[in-house]
């Protein structure tokens, strides 16, 4: 990626008349944006050559081109499940969402360690359909654990007043089919 801070290099402007030097910082722009809208690639565009009119739009694109690629590598992480990926930088509100997302990953991860553990009182309340499923989930997975701690052993005589296998509350739908 090239370095958006990087200064503007007198050298290339006095070579070449302000009129090209312009051309060339449009086109070096648009094939910029054109690359990246075709998946190409994420790339800034060099100051060298750029007149001190076009100066804030290359500067401007860099840095939005920058937050693009700094927020790709966040998602990618994110998609596969990397929680401990390194957040985007805090000026990068393109990624904003992503890090919000991010946040609410994270704490539903502390609360399904938790519910491993047996702490049956969590529940999600930030990720619509999703919590209602894991809610679900917690609450029978209390109920079978409470009806366990009541239930008579095997082997015991009273065993036999269970329902059969098979019967209601063996299996529990909780929306989604195999």
């Amino acid at each position: 990626m090239v370095d958006h801070n990087a200064p503007a290099s007198s050298s290339s402007c006095a070579d070449s008349s302000p009129r090209r030097a312009a051309d060339e910082s449009i086109e070096a722009v648009e094939g910029a944006i054109d690359d990246f809208l075709e998946v190409r690639g994420i790339h800034g565009v060099p100051h060298d050559g750029c007149s001190a009119v076009r100066h804030p739009l290359v500067t401007g694109l860099n840095r939005m081109m920058a937050y693009l690629e700094e927020t790709a590598a966040f998602v990618l992480a994110l998609a596969r499940g990397e929680l401990s990926a390194p957040l985007p930088s805090a000026d990068n509100t393109i990624a904003a969402p992503f890090v919000d997302l991010h946040a609410h990953l994270c704490q539903l991860t502390q609360q399904t360690n938790a519910i491993a553990n047996g702490d049956y009182t969590q529940r999600v309340a930030f990720m619509g359909e999703l919590s209602q499923s894991l809610n679900a989930m917690v609450e029978l997975l209390a109920e079978r654990e409470a009806h366990r701690a009541t239930a008579p052993r095997r082997g015991c005589p009273s065993a036999r007043t269970r329902p059969p296998r098979g019967g209601t509350g063996d299996r529990v739908s909780l929306g989604h089919r195999r």
